[in-house]
C-alpha cells in the first residue's frame, strides 16, 4: 500500500538492517514491493523553529497527515509545537496508516545508536537487489541487540505512510542519511494547507477508539469536534443507593430528590423504591400505572417525537454516545422511545450498539421491554426490531463459552428472560405459586412479535416449552445449553450460575440484570411458606375483623408446629441413616481392609513356602551333581 517512493527508502534501511545484523531466515525479512499506483514523496528538512510551523499551519486540521515520534516521552515536546490530536509515539503507531507520515527527530535525537548501525556499511553494500539470508558473522555476538529497536522503530515510522514521508532531523550530516540517499530539501516546505470536515473527523475518533487510541480519539473529540462533558453525574448502580438515602429520608421532605427517584424507579421498574415513595406519601407514587409516559414527555421529548434535529444538536454537544441522568446513551434512548427516524441516524453516525443500561438491557432488550409494558407501540418497533438485534450473545456455562446466534430461538429466549423474569413473576405469579416463568407467559409475550425475526411456528407454547425443558440444567439433552434452572413444575427461570460477556469480562447473569436471584424450594420449605401465607391472611384478616374466630390461626400455628417437627424427626432420621451409613461404610472398609491383608499373609506364607521348596531341591540336585563325580571311570 505504500508509494514506491517510501517503499524504495524503507527497502534501503532493510538492506543497513541485513549487512549490519545478517537475517535468519526468508520469512522474516524481505524487500517489499509496492502495489500503489501513485509515486509520492519523500522529503528530508533540517529540523527548524520555521519549519515546524510551515508544517504544523499545513496540517493541524487534516486527517491525512499523522506526526510520530521515537518514544512517547517526547510527545510532549512535540505537543507544544504540532497542534494536530495525530500525533503518536512508534509503539502507537503499530498498525496505522495516514497518507502523509511526519518523523520528527528519529535519527538526530539518537545519533549515537544510528552511528553504530551505519559503522563499517559503505553503499556499496547495498547494491543488492535482495537480502543475504544469514545470521551476522560472530553468532555468540549479541551485543548489537539493543540498537535493533532503533532501525526497527525507523523502519515502522516510515512505512506508515501511503504516499508522502517527510523526515525532519536536527542534523543533516549522519552517516545513515547518506546510506539512505537523503539529501536536504532546501526549498520552503509547500503543503496546501487542508481542513478535513467534522465527519472525517467524526470517523477518525471512532476509528482510534476501536483501535485503543484513547488519547488522541478523546483530543479530537475535545479540540476538533468542540465535544462538552456533561455537567450532570448520570445515575448509576454505583450512586444510585446515594439518591435513595436522600430520596427516602422520613425526616427530610426533599422533592426534587423524590422526583428524580421516582422517574428513575418508573424507567428501570424499581417496585421497591416506587413503594417506599407511596409510603412516603409522595402521591406520584400511589399510582404509577398513569405516571410511565411523564419520563417520557420530560426528559425525552425529542425521542418521544422522533425529532431528529433535536437529537443531533445534543449529539454535537456531547457526542454519539453521551449517557443522560438516567445513564441511557442517544441510541438506548431512542430504543426506549421507538423513534425510528432517530434510530436510523444514529447508526450512521457509528453510534456503539453494545451499550447497556443499568439493568444490563442493551436496545434489543429496550425494544422488547417497551413492546411488553406498550403492546401498541407494535406498529413503531415492527420496524425497529430488526435494526436493533445483534448478531449473537455469548454465555458462559459451567466453564464453558457458548455463543447462541440471533437465528436460534434460545437467542430469543435468552434476551427476554434478561429482561422480563421478574416482571413476570411479579405481575403472574401468585403467592402459592413457584416464582418462576411459565412458558404461556413466553407465548404472549412474543405474540406480536414481528414474523420477519420469530416465524409463527417459534411463537407457539409446545414449541417454546420444549426448548425450556432442552435447555434446563438438569437435562440430559445432547445440545442442552444449561440456561434456565426447572423452579417447579413448568416453571423457569435463568441459571444462576450462567455469566454473560461484558466489556470482555464475565459477569453473573444476576449481577449483570439487576434480578432477583432464582431459588428453587425443597417440599418442606413449599409447605412453611404456604403455612406462613395462611398466618399473615389470618392477621390482616383480624385486623379488619376483630370477630374472627381466633381458632383459625391457632390452628394453623399448631399445623405449623407439628410440621415442623416432623420434618425435625426426618432429617433426625436422615442424619440417623446417614451416620449408620457411614458407620456400616467404615466396617465395611475394616473388613475389607482385614481381608486384604489375611489375603497378603497367606500370599506370603505361600511364597515362603516355594522359595524353601526351590532351594531344598536344587540342594538335592547339587548332591546327585557331586555323587556322580565321585564315580570310578
Amino acid at each position: 500500500r505504500n508509494s514506491s517512493e517510501v517503499t524504495a527508502i524503507a527497502n534501503k534501511l532493510l538492506l543497513i538492517k541485513n549487512a549490519r545484523f545478517g537475517s535468519i531466515d526468508r520469512e522474516s525479512n524481505f524487500l517489499i514491493e509496492s502495489l500503489a499506483e501513485n509515486k509520492g514523496n519523500v522529503n528530508f528538512y533540517v529540523d527548524s523553529q520555521n519549519r515546524r510551523k510551515q508544517l504544523n499551519d499545513s496540517t493541524k486540521r487534516s486527517t491525512k497527515y499523522a506526526v510520530l515520534v521515537m518514544t512517547q516521552g517526547e510527545k510532549a515536546a512535540a505537543k507544544r509545537v504540532f497542534e494536530t490530536p495525530l500525533l503518536f509515539s512508534i509503539h502507537e503507531a503499530k498498525g496505522l496508516e495516514y497518507e502523509n507520515i511526519i518523523l520528527v527527530n528519529f535519527i538526530s535525537s539518537y545519533s549515537k545508536e544510528f552511528h553504530e548501525i551505519a559503522s563499517g556499511i559503505s553503499k556499496k553494500d547495498l547494491n543488492t537487489k535482495d537480502i543475504d539470508f544469514s545470521r551476522g558473522k560472530d553468532k555468540s555476538d549479541k551485543s548489537l541487540d539493543a540498537f535493533k529497536f532503533y532501525i526497527n522503530s525507523l523502519y515502522v515510522g516510515m512505512t506508515r505512510s501511503i504516499k508522502n514521508l517527510y523526515i525532519l532531523e536536527s542534523s543533516k550530516k549522519h552517516d545513515i542519511l547518506a546510506l539512505l540517499d537523503l539529501v536536504e530539501n532546501e526549498q520552503q516546505i509547500n503543503i496546501k494547507a487542508e481542513v478535513s470536515s467534522l465527519d472525517d473527523w467524526k470517523e477518525e475518533a471512532r476509528k482510534l477508539e476501536l483501535q485503543g487510541k484513547k488519547e488522541q480519539a478523546d483530543d479530537i473529540k475535545k479540540n476538533i469536534l468542540q465535544i462538552q462533558k456533561p455537567d450532570w453525574e448520570p445515575i448509576t448502580p454505583d450512586n444510585i443507593e446515594a439518591l435513595k438515602q436522600e430520596a427516602l429520608d422520613p425526616n427530610v421532605y426533599n422533592k426534587k430528590s423524590k422526583d428524580l427517584l421516582f422517574m428513575y424507579a418508573l424507567l428501570y421498574d424499581d417496585q421497591s423504591s416506587i413503594e417506599s415513595l407511596a409510603k412516603l406519601n409522595y402521591k406520584r407514587a400511589k399510582h404509577p400505572e398513569f405516571e410511565r409516559n411523564s419520563i417520557n414527555r420530560k426528559y425525552y421529548g425529542n425521542y418521544n417525537t422522533d425529532n431528529v434535529k433535536g437529537v443531533e444538536l445534543e449529539i454535537k454537544k456531547y457526542g454519539v454516545n453521551f449517557r443522560d441522568q438516567f445513564n441511557l446513551t442517544p441510541l438506548l434512548a431512542a430504543a426506549q422511545n421507538g423513534s425510528l427516524k432517530v434510530i436510523d441516524y444514529l447508526l450512521k453516525q457509528n453510534a456503539e450498539t453494545d451499550v447497556t443500561d443499568n439493568n444490563g438491557r442493551n436496545p434489543f432488550r429496550i425494544a422488547i421491554h417497551k413492546l411488553y409494558f406498550l403492546p401498541t407501540s407494535i406498529n413503531k418497533l415492527e420496524n425497529i426490531f430488526p435494526r436493533l438485534i445483534t448478531d449473537s450473545i455469548k454465555i458462559m456455562v459451567k466453564d464453558r463459552m457458548i455463543k447462541i446466534p440471533n437465528r436460534a430461538m434460545e437467542y430469543f429466549l435468552l434476551n427476554i428472560f434478561m429482561t422480563l423474569q421478574d416482571t413476570i413473576i411479579n405481575a403472574s405469579r401468585s403467592n402459592w405459586e413457584d416464582k418462576g416463568v411459565k412458558a404461556g407467559d413466553l407465548e404472549s409475550v412474543v405474540a406480536q412479535y414481528p414474523d420477519l425475526i420469530m416465524p409463527d411456528y417459534r411463537k407457539r407454547k409446545t414449541y417454546i416449552s420444549s426448548l425450556l425443558s432442552k435447555n434446563e440444567i438438569d437435562g440430559n439433552n445432547p445440545y442442552n445449553n444449561a440456561l434456565f434452572i426447572r423452579i417447579g413444575r413448568g416453571y423457569y427461570c435463568i441459571n444462576p450460575e450462567l455469566s454473560v460477556s461484558v466489556a470482555d469480562k464475565w459477569v453473573n447473569i444476576y449481577e449483570f440484570t439487576g434480578l432477583q436471584k432464582a431459588v428453587k424450594l425443597t417440599r418442606e420449605e413449599k409447605d412453611r411458606r404456604t403455612i406462613d401465607i395462611l398466618l399473615a391472611e389470618a392477621q390482616e384478616r383480624r385486623k379488619v375483623d376483630p370477630s374472627f374466630p381466633n381458632a383459625h390461626e391457632l390452628f394453623l400455628l399448631d399445623y405449623k408446629r407439628k410440621m415442623e417437627q416432623a420434618n425435625r424427626e426426618k432429617l433426625e432420621l436422615t442424619q440417623e441413616s446417614q451416620e449408620n451409613n457411614s458407620l456400616n461404610e467404615i466396617e465395611k472398609k475394616n473388613r475389607e481392609t482385614e481381608r486384604l491383608e489375611k489375603k497378603e499373609e497367606k500370599e506370603r506364607i505361600a511364597r515362603e513356602k516355594a522359595q524353601k521348596k526351590k532351594e531344598e531341591d536344587e540342594k538335592r540336585q547339587q548332591e546327585i551333581d557331586d555323587s556322580q563325580l565321585r564315580l570310578p571311570f
